[in-house]
């Protein structure tokens, strides 16, 4: 997992109190591989720009929202609905060729078993290519990569990894894990609280 530290923050971000909500975009990004060899340390125009560029690659940010930052002066208003619209639609693309690579480096294959309600090797066969995800998984697989980006800011690898097995009251004390088991789907009540859950964490509330 990439590590991404923002020491900085600068025009337009600072000023219109969207800084959070482009941090999360960030933290998406450097989570799930997406920023391999992009210097990542101050939250500014050319990171953002970058940062950009690389879901346009994926089909994210097509959408004028996403071209208009950057492209010309926006109000506070406007920048924080645009960064909306970009997560937004992260939040609507599932993208297992990176999120498989990604995902199996930071939380291993034993816990996406128990996570996914998916075997070690259809794991294998899905992240190799071998055979396509169906969409139920990736729609899954989606969900714990948001969660863990949401979590990067706060912990560590091994942190991120531990925060799925403890109980929680919020989850009526049930650990995150024991909330994904089985043939769960992302819009079911608990797999949202789990998901507001890790929002709060990295500042942000999940939509």
């Amino acid at each position: 997992m990439k590590d991404i530290r923002l020491e900085s923050v600068s025009t337009p971000f600072a000023e219109s109190g969207s800084g959070a909500a482009a941090a999360r975009v960030i933290a998406f990004a450097a989570t799930t591989g997406l920023l391999e060899n992009v210097n990542v340390r101050a939250l500014d125009m050319p990171t953002w720009t970058a940062v950009l560029k690389r879901l346009r690659q994926l089909g994210i940010g097509k959408i004028q929202g996403g071209v208009a930052i950057g492209t010309r002066e926006m109000d506070g208003n406007e920048l924080s609905r645009a960064i909306d619209v970009i997560y937004n639609a992260i939040e609507a693309s599932p993208m297992p060729t990176s999120e498989w690579t990604s995902m199996r480096e930071l939380l291993k294959d034993e816990l996406l078993e128990r996570l996914l309600g998916v075997s070690r090797q259809s794991i294998e066969r899905y992240a190799s290519g071998e055979r396509q995800t169906p969409q139920p998984v990736a729609n899954r697989l989606h969900v714990i990569a948001l969660i863990a980006s949401d979590l990067a800011g706060s912990y560590n690898e091994f942190g991120i990894r531990r925060w799925f097995d403890r109980p929680r009251a919020q989850l009526s004390g049930k650990s995150p894990s024991a909330i994904f088991k089985g043939d769960w789907h992302p819009d079911a009540e608990m797999p949202r609280k789990v998901r507001e859950l890790a929002a709060v964490i990295s500042g942000a509330n999940a939509a």
